[in-house]
């Protein structure tokens, strides 16, 4: 992982990539967060420079794997509501994918704020602290929710505190990944947390777009809908 000095460059430099059009965007992709949670449009900026670089590493068209502007995979993108095709990939319109970006950072919030079931006996344990949980947010954005429910119950099995990304994250490998994955899941974690705060000091990005009124959700996944409460977009399936 890098050193965070070597990391400092970084967050200036998508700064001043940061166009009114980019901010526009992750200002209005903000919306779909809870007006007490601590997701916000600088979580997105974190994100967005972890993921590609603020765009400029968001690989090719119809490659196989995650690829866009926030290096979603192919099925959480169509889960979001974005459109994939040969002629169409959502992914790499930066006002969609950072719409879905944002939905599925809430949509892991909410499953890591209480207890959910998220396939066969998997399921997550609550984590009430909201920045804490932001860690888990960030890891299963990607290492997926199950992998890190998996690392939550072996914590628990072990002792540990399922409610402390620092004692859970050495549940990775258990859970099932590789040695290499659950290093990069470790230091996706780390660099979002660096650089948030970076952004919090730096951006010109208004933290408090999230309160103002959702704008309309155009797609939808097949068999589901989309409805507002509060001002945020909850999907209900089937």
């Amino acid at each position: 992982m890098p050193s965070k000095n070597s990391q400092k460059p970084n967050v200036s430099e998508w700064i001043k990539r940061e166009t009114p059009y980019i901010r526009e965007a992750l200002e209005t992709a903000s919306r779909h967060f809870d007006r007490n949670d601590t997701l916000d449009v600088h979580t997105l900026e974190a994100l967005y420079g972890a993921e590609s670089s603020f765009g400029q590493n968001r690989r090719k068209r119809n490659i196989q794997g995650a690829a866009g502007d926030f290096q979603m995979d192919r099925a959480t993108a169509r889960s979001m509501g974005l459109e994939i095709s040969d002629k169409n990939d959502e992914r790499f319109d930066l006002g969609a994918s950072s719409d879905a970006a944002a939905k599925y950072l809430k949509t892991l919030d909410d499953q890591f704020k209480k207890q959910t079931i998220l396939q066969g006996t998997t399921k997550t344990i609550p984590v009430k602290d909201d920045e804490e949980r932001k860690n888990f947010d960030v890891a299963a954005y990607n290492g997926g929710a199950s992998r890190i429910a998996k690392a939550q119950k072996l914590a628990v099995e072990s002792g540990d505190d399922p409610t402390k990304w620092n004692e859970v994250q050495n549940y990775l490998e258990q859970a099932g990944a590789t040695e290499d994955k659950a290093d990069e899941i470790r230091q996706y974690v780390d660099r979002v947390s660096f650089y948030e705060p970076q952004f919090q000091k730096n951006s010109e990005a208004n933290v408090d777009a999230k309160y103002k009124k959702s704008k309309p959700i155009k797609h939808y996944p097949v068999g589901s809908h989309w409805i507002t409460i509060d001002d945020r977009h909850i999907l209900i399936k089937g």
